[in-house]
């Protein structure tokens, strides 16, 4: 096999081994191969790209030997990563210390040809190698928590050429086994996954961006924690809210597992012993990442939310289609208000829950402690807030600070406004709204829109059971979404990935 789904296949010349079974002799010399630039195979390889995002699969440089030619290799794998294909390298591994780590940044996946545990049979195997370097190199892949695919060997029962100056055969070999179309559980996770959920993780969004969540690697597994020392004691004294922010962490750590060709699967755990741990990634089957989730990894970064005005121009219908879809895939519903009717019922109900909470003392003393100097790590930054709203404003909005509107700074006359909500409404079905909602979020990112999130009407009971009844839902909303064209905002701050991670003693 040359990695997971349909592949492409580029064949090297030149190998320092001389393996008695090579499957693929005529490339053992540079000589018998044919002069070809970077520009030349990224040219053959555009021309099947669609094909092998849709079937999954991704472009393997094997050989010979690729690290033969470490230079070509690398700006080959750097520039099929930069189109957002699956990368997989296939090596002995006898050359891996010419290997860099931009080399390896750009590999998803290393197909590691070992011919046998037993120095001595590798060498009469390969006739001229050492296995010390492919073990060391072996080490190095595992430090860096890349996937690894070891071949097999020919089986005892074949009959393997001898050696010359050798007339016996050589013992201990097996055949590569067939490729089959299940793939097992990959090993536990390790360090470089923990760290790569984390940097993931940290970017969701939490009420006043208070960031409540940790991570730890714990027998193999990734563990969402929740943060209890950063739960608003007064606008979240159910624990609603640092559910929904620890299942919106939970989905960018999926991805980014998923971009690790280490997919998880999600056991949230809100009844555990334990009561502070979320949800439990356990590594899946490997397979590389879905076109879907490469750009909604991909969006990540730039996913904030936008408190100031959006422009009027509509959201388009295949954009709505999209948002509603994200949501069903994670078994949540997304419901869009249409039309003034609609819109007016809404802003009636959250405008009525604003002012319930702008009368609690309490409460308006907690969201002003989160206000935070442009330097804080977390909390939300006066220029990142939103404005003051104005008497006419259709909806509520959270100032952060006393900065007034700019002039001629009008909020949109018809928003797009949509209800996120599940069909249960315990501990674990909002963990699960978590993840739909940044889905939801990071879809709206990949086609260009911004969002900003109203939870006043969820924050008071009331007002929920009102709007509840007002869709015509059996379920229960979570959050509202205001989904429009904005202007570039700027970001909240975020705490450091060595403050959230949790590293077991």
């Amino acid at each position: 096999m040359d990695g997971p789904g349909t592949r492409f296949v580029a064949f090297l010349a030149g190998c320092p081994l001389r393996c008695l079974y090579c499957h693929s002799p005529d490339t053992q010399y540079r000589r018998f191969g044919r002069p070809t630039s970077v520009n030349d195979l990224l040219t053959e390889i555009r021309r099947y790209e669609r094909f092998l995002k849709v079937a999954h699969g991704g472009v393997t440089l094997s050989g010979g030997e690729p690290l033969q030619q470490p230079a070509f290799t690398r700006e080959v794998l750097r520039q099929c990563k930069e189109m957002r294909l699956h990368t997989a390298l296939d090596t002995s591994g006898l050359l891996g210390d010419r290997t860099d780590d931009a080399l390896l940044d750009a590999t998803d996946l290393v197909l590691l040809d070992i011919k046998s545990g037993d120095p001595a049979t590798y060498r009469a195997v390969t006739r001229t190698g050492r296995l010390t370097p492919t073990v060391r190199f072996a080490h190095r892949l595992a430090d860096r928590g890349m996937p690894i695919w070891v071949r097999g060997r020919p089986s005892r029962r074949d009959d393997v050429p001898p050696d010359r100056g050798n007339r016996g055969s050589v013992p201990g070999c097996r055949r590569s086994p067939r490729p089959t179309r299940r793939r097992p559980a990959m090993n536990g996770y390790r360090d470089a996954d923990l760290q790569a959920a984390a940097e993931a993780g940290i970017r969701a969004p939490s009420m006043h961006n208070s960031q409540p969540w940790l991570f730890r690697l714990r027998d193999g597994t990734i563990e969402v924690v929740a943060d209890r020392d950063r739960q608003l004691a007064v606008a979240d004294r159910s624990g609603w809210a640092i559910r929904l922010a620890c299942g919106a962490a939970t989905y960018n750590a999926r991805l980014a597992l998923a971009m690790r060709s280490r997919p998880a699967e999600v056991h949230t755990r809100p009844h555990s012993v334990e009561s502070a741990v979320i949800a439990r990634l356990i590594p899946g089957p490997e397979r590389p990442p879905t076109y879907t989730e490469q750009d909604l990894y991909a969006a990540i970064g730039r996913r904030h939310s936008n408190r100031a005005p959006f422009r009027p121009d509509p959201v388009p219908a295949d954009a709505r289609i999209r948002l509603i879809d994200a949501a069903r895939s994670e078994s949540a519903w997304l419901d869009l208000l249409v039309g003034m009717t609609a819109l007016a019922g809404f802003a009636e109900i959250a405008g009525s829950a604003d002012r319930v909470l702008r009368r609690d003392a309490r409460y308006q003393a907690e969201l002003i402690s989160w206000i935070q100097a442009d330097d804080a790590s977390d909390g939300v930054p006066v220029g990142a807030g939103a404005p003051l709203p104005e008497p006419h404003d259709l909806l509520p909005q959270r100032a952060f600070g006393n900065r007034r509107r700019a002039p001629g700074r009008e909020h949109e006359p018809e928003p797009l406004l949509g209800v996120l909500g599940v069909a249960g409404d315990g501990p674990a079905d909002q963990i699960n709204a978590g993840q739909a909602l940044q889905k939801v979020l990071l879809t709206a990112t990949d086609a260009g829109l911004a969002t900003s999130m109203i939870s006043q009407p969820i924050e008071v009971p009331a007002a929920r059971d009102q709007l509840r009844r007002s869709l015509g839902r059996t379920g229960y909303p979570q959050l509202a979404l205001r989904i429009g064209y904005g202007t570039p905002g700027r970001p909240t701050p975020r705490r450091d990935v060595a403050d959230v991670v949790v590293r077991q003693s």
